[in-house]
């Protein structure tokens, strides 16, 4: 009997203490900036970016994909290595073996014309 009142004064006093939570800052924000996420493999394997936005905190969407937008890889000696969307949001390239000697970056151009480089 102890036990089980001791379990429903803590049931209570963990539902009485909660509050709504207001975020601030980039999750209140309707902006949608755009996440990028991967790396540039150099070696034998292949290269995998994902694409996606931010929404806003309390919207039902999951992962806002984005879609359509041309990717590569461009060195500094005006090499270009295209990337291709294989499922939506996910960008992938095979192996480059790229040269270690040279500094790269990658360049994508979202479907609405905007143009990002890293």
């Amino acid at each position: 009997m102890r036990k089980l009142l001791f379990i429903l004064i803590i049931m209570l006093l963990g539902t009485a203490c909660k509050k709504a939570f207001v975020p601030s800052g980039a999750l209140a924000d309707q902006n949608k900036y755009l996440v990028i996420d991967g790396v540039i493999n150099s070696g034998s394997d292949s290269t995998f970016i994902k694409l996606s936005r931010t929404k806003k905190f309390d919207t039902t969407i999951v992962v806002n994909v984005e879609t359509g937008a041309k990717l590569a890889i461009e060195s500094d000696a005006s090499a270009s290595y295209p990337l291709s969307e294989i499922s939506p949001g996910t960008y992938a390239a095979a192996p480059f073996n790229l040269d270690p000697s040279h500094k790269y970056r990658l360049d994508i151009k979202t479907l609405d014309g905007k143009q990002y480089l890293s």
